[in-house]
């Protein structure tokens, strides 16, 4: 998978177990593909849903807490329904005003502690 051609979103989401870490340790780090594989880290989970990974057959909680996990879940309806909401959307706009970071400043502001 991968050699001198460009894999597909497809063919990304179907790769093995194997694949997937072949990947990582040839483009991304491969220390970290070495020890995860040493550890039995190198799960390939499937589909994430509230505090949970699955890889097809288990079930893990999920403790690491990365990217908003540990305090929003994964997959959060609202946030999906929020991000479809937005689809469109620049992502990034370097020269501008989007109107939803100003909304954005205007609810943390008012709901956050003044110093």
């Amino acid at each position: 998978m991968g050699k001198n051609r460009i894999i597909t979103l497809d063919e990304a989401l179907a790769a093995s177990r194997k694949e997937m870490m072949d990947l990582w340790a040839e483009h991304v780090n491969p220390p970290m593909a070495k020890l995860l594989r040493l550890m039995g880290g190198d799960i390939l989970h499937k589909q994430a849903e509230g505090p949970f990974l699955f890889d097809g057959t288990r079930r893990y909680l999920d403790l690491t807490g990365g990217y908003g996990s540990l305090n929003l879940g994964h997959n959060p309806k609202e946030v999906l329904e929020a991000v479809a909401k937005t689809a469109m959307l620049p992502r990034v706009l370097l020269a501008g005003c989007n109107p939803l970071a100003g909304a954005l400043a205007s609810n943390l502001t008012s709901i956050l502690p003044r110093s």
